[in-house]
């Protein structure tokens, strides 16, 4: 009976020593935003600014869109999505009217643009890594 136990343990081990590969989609990609700033413009209103990069890729659909997500801190590590806009039309800045001024809010900002060459395999849609601002009352 050991022997059996023994032999179905090992067989077990080798079962979960499998090669892993990684795939990911070959092809361009968007720089992130830098210098991205908030500031407020009255008591519930804030705008923020960023600078698109130089040099986008010539793959890359112009103009770009800005993708922007509003987060309210609850806790230092929980968070809830508010609100997500798209604004078109390669924009460097954005106000926004504060739900609750007294409560912490996280703004992520990102990159949103389509390829030019479209594969049927992939999707044409790409984002851009965040850069993320916090608003403190």
């Amino acid at each position: 009976m050991k022997r059996y136990i023994s032999l179905c343990l090992m067989l077990l081990v080798l079962a979960a020593c499998k090669k892993s590969t990684d795939y990911s989609k070959p092809g361009v990609s968007l720089p992130a935003v830098t210098n991205v700033t908030l500031q407020k413009t009255g008591a519930k209103n804030v705008t923020l600014g960023w600078t698109v990069p130089q040099g986008m890729p010539a793959e890359i659909e112009q103009p770009l869109s800005a993708n922007i997500q509003v987060t309210e801190v609850i806790s230092p590590t929980r968070t809830i999505v508010i609100n997500e806009f798209t604004v078109a039309a390669s924009p460097s800045t954005f106000s926004y009217e504060l739900p609750n001024a007294t409560k912490t809010y996280r703004f992520i900002v990102k990159l949103f643009g389509r390829t030019r060459n479209k594969d049927v395999n992939y999707a044409s849609s790409i984002y851009s890594l965040g850069q993320t601002v916090q608003y403190t009352p």
